[in-house]
């Protein structure tokens, strides 16, 4: 429960998480970070957060609910499928809606679920049968994020391109930052890697490549103490002022007024 994780909440609000999460709300009301967007959260909310992401709690107004926290290894080793967590629509760095909001019926079936893997994990008799609890939740809330928010199923083959090449991103964005990079890599023209990639999300290539980009630089002047200058080091620009002019061209300020502004 929160409850008794929430003293390293407070003291340690702000953290980069190296495990995927999702936690239950099931009482009080609050606010949620999770990189830069802020969501206000009640009962019956639901929150994703994947590896690497920043996430940041209202440590004076931390709420009630539950945390399954689990690693990719754990579920993968329930079964053969290597790439089902990152078919998980909520845990598809594509989208960007972190949390569900259950109606009373789901979340009563989400909460008994979740008290069934609380069960196991105290009584700790059955590995194969907390899996299939935990592979239970995941699916039933990935079918609950899909019709929430219109997220559609596409082809096999192109579902297995568009998965490989978000996480190919988030692998090389420091260092890969055209489509045609991508493409190489995937065996596959840069034409096609964006006709499938602008049907399923909405945004070219391109927009993406430049997207995760953006976001690591976000979480750099939002969360350390990093100069601009050693960001622009570390993320691979060319120079300061060519990551000045990629910033203020896609989020109309600038670096250093991003930060200013996160940290009023």
């Amino acid at each position: 429960s929160l409850n008794s994780i929430s003293k390293y909440n407070y003291a340690s609000p702000v953290h980069r998480l190296s495990y995927h999460d999702i936690t239950l709300i099931t009482g009080g009301s609050s606010t949620f970070g999770i990189d830069d967007k802020q969501y206000n959260i009640s009962e019956g909310d639901i929150l994703f957060t994947a590896p690497q992401q920043i996430r940041q709690w209202n440590k004076n107004n931390i709420p009630d609910g539950y945390a399954l926290i689990f690693d990719e290894d754990f579920i993968l080793s329930f079964f053969n499928d290597t790439g089902f967590i990152k078919k998980l629509s909520f845990f598809n760095s594509v989208q960007s809606a972190k949390k569900l909001t259950l109606n009373s019926e789901q979340y009563q079936t989400v909460l008994n679920l979740i008290l069934n893997i609380q069960k196991e994990i105290k009584d700790l008799q059955n590995t194969h049968l907390l899996r299939a609890l935990l592979y239970q939740v995941l699916s039933l809330l990935d079918a609950l994020y899909r019709n929430e928010n219109a997220v559609g199923n596409i082809k096999n083959g192109n579902n297995s391109y568009i998965n490989k090449f978000t996480a190919l991103i988030d692998e090389n964005y420091k260092n890969g930052h055209t489509t045609a990079f991508y493409a190489g890599i995937l065996c596959i023209t840069p034409n096609y890697l964006n006709s499938i990639v602008k049907k399923y999300t909405g945004q070219s290539a391109k927009q993406l490549i430049q997207n995760r980009r953006l976001l690591e630089a976000k979480r750099l002047l939002a969360y350390s103490s990093l100069s601009i200058t050693e960001i622009a080091h570390k993320l691979n620009f060319e120079s300061v002022s060519y990551l000045i002019r990629f910033f203020r061209k896609i989020t109309s300020t600038t670096p250093l007024e991003y930060r200013n502004s996160e940290n009023r």
